[in-house]
């Protein structure tokens, strides 16, 4: 069995690569970017823990809805597949897809980095990673602070990366819906 290879950060071992770097830079960053917003940054975390829950109802009816199509009728049955460049998808838009991929994974690691940063845990470590051929990214947190904080700072931080990538969404589909009008002709009575 191949040892794994540790050098100032970096993490290698056969079909993994994981890239580690400290959290000052991105302390200092979300320092200026929430000083003055902190209550607003509450609020709208508050807000991401009602939604996380809604999503996570809304994700076990569509599943457990669709598992039963499959069974009962299964001509309106919805395959579930991930998006795999390649195979499920074009090779075409694999440039596109790891740009998408990038935005929402930096997005999603930011909105846990500034939920712990507004409920006093701290970060150990951000990073990378490239396992086999999944990209990762990740804030590792104090696991001493997460166990000290209370249930709804806990909430705030787990939910705000998915609320974050939900926010983003929504955000990108009101612009592209503005921003391109579909052709043809308008008739008015």
């Amino acid at each position: 069995m191949l040892n794994a290879v540790r050098v100032k950060g970096v993490y290698f071992k056969p079909f993994i690569l994981i890239v580690k770097a400290s959290p000052e830079r991105l302390d200092r960053a979300l320092s200026r970017l929430l000083s003055g917003r902190l209550r607003a940054l509450a609020v709208l975390l508050d807000v991401g823990v009602a939604v996380g829950f809604g999503m996570m109802i809304f994700s076990l009816y569509f599943l457990a809805s669709n598992l039963v199509k499959h069974f009962t009728s299964p001509k309106s049955f919805v395959a579930v597949f991930p998006p795999i460049p390649g195979v499920l998808l074009p090779l075409e838009v694999v440039p596109h897809f790891i740009a998408a991929l990038f935005v929402a994974v930096t997005l999603h690691e930011v909105a846990h980095a500034a939920a712990s940063k507004l409920a006093g845990i701290r970060i150990r470590s951000v990073g990378a990673a490239l396992l086999a051929v999944i990209l990762a990214a990740f804030v590792e947190l104090e696991e001493k602070d997460v166990e000290e904080a209370g249930l709804g700072e806990k909430l705030r931080v787990f939910s705000s990366g998915s609320f974050a990538n939900l926010a983003l969404f929504v955000l990108l589909l009101v612009a592209f819906a503005a921003l391109f009008q579909p052709g043809g002709v308008l008739v008015q009575h």
